[in-house]
């Protein structure tokens, strides 16, 4: 049995952070900027992420699924079933 992962996309913190952010060519105010960090904090699950990207980074504790998760996607694609993952 397969428990789909779920994951948070979070902005890491340091000198990413401290750049000054932009959205359409302006600097985002500090009220935008903590809407956009509790929208990207809600959980998701990662196979509809990966649908939204071209790649991810999973970070994670030991035993939190990414290895298995890896393993779920590597064997679904060997048996041809990209499709239905989308």
């Amino acid at each position: 049995m397969y428990v789909p992962l779920k994951a948070r996309i979070e902005l890491p913190e340091g000198e990413t952070w401290a750049r000054q952010l932009r959205l359409a060519g302006r600097q985002v105010s500090e009220e935008e900027s903590e809407a956009i960090g509790q929208r990207l904090s809600q959980p998701k699950a990662v196979l509809d992420l990966l649908q939204q990207h071209d790649g991810l980074i999973l970070l994670g504790d030991p035993g939190a699924g990414k290895t298995t998760f890896l393993k779920y996607l590597t064997l679904r694609l060997a048996r041809g079933e990209g499709a239905v993952l989308g």
